[in-house]
């Protein structure tokens, strides 16, 4: 009696099929712990960065930075780009001697080339939305100082985005409500929302938390651009009493 050698055509399709069902299973949870892995890099940046920030503001005291009386790169004073943290340049050029290096200021899971360049380098986009409305502005001659905000745990000062500038009044056409929250409405996760749909936020205090818009209150974005009233409101729903103003 001859014996059996090899595997018929249907045990082979059978261990095929078992193969195609496993890598079908596993692949998603595979790509779930490589996201967790890259949003937790893009936390580490934020804290250090923010831990960047508690030093300027020591050594300033107390003054968040901002571009307000701070020389232009590309202005009549014709300053270097690690000068100001206005256009073209952005807060990081400030916080230069406080951080290791701008790779900071890239997120593993910012895959966009929309928006503009690294901070320093110019050769690269950057990933995190500054908050200079709330915390200075970009154009404005304010400043403001750490004493100003009353809840630095709950008022965030960066977060994941390409629309790093932040400097327009929160509900106008070039605000966050015309482009981060839009982005998430549409769900376009290249754009904002990169980790499963949420942002990593640093807060004022130097803390990171991993947050969906839908959870996000005016409050944490805002300490004047919206009325008082409007603190507890959610994010996604428009002001009471919007406005474009300066806080």
């Amino acid at each position: 009696m001859s014996k059996r050698q090899g595997f018929t055509l249907i045990e082979l399709l059978v261990v095929i099929a078992i193969i195609a069902i496993l890598a079908a299973i596993l692949f998603p949870v595979f790509a779930q712990a490589r996201e967790k892995a890259r949003s937790a890099s893009c936390m580490n940046n934020l804290k250090q960065i923010g831990s960047a920030m508690m030093q300027y503001m020591q050594d300033y005291d107390g003054v968040l930075p901002s571009s307000t009386k701070e020389p232009r790169p590309n202005g009549p004073n014709n300053e270097n780009i690690t000068h100001g943290t206005g256009w073209v340049g952005w807060v990081s050029n400030v916080l230069t001697p406080y951080e290791k290096s701008a790779q900071l200021y890239i997120c593993p899971s910012n895959s966009s080339t929309w928006g503009g360049n690294n901070p320093r380098t110019f050769q690269g986009n950057h990933s995190y939305v500054y908050n200079y409305r709330s915390l200075g502005g970009a154009w404005g001659d304010h400043t403001v100082k750490d004493s100003r905000i009353q809840a630095p745990a709950n008022l965030a000062s960066m977060w994941d985005g390409v629309n790093q500038w932040a400097d327009c009044g929160y509900m106008s056409g070039c605000g966050i409500n015309a482009r981060d929250l839009t982005w998430y409405r549409q769900k376009d996760n290249t754009l904002t929302s990169w980790h499963q749909n949420k942002n990593n936020f640093l807060f004022v205090d130097g803390h990171v938390k991993l947050l969906e818009w839908s959870q996000v209150k005016w409050g944490q974005v805002s300490i004047g651009a919206q009325t008082n009233s409007d603190d507890t409101r959610p994010i996604l729903q428009t002001p009471v009493n919007p406005t474009t103003s300066d806080p």
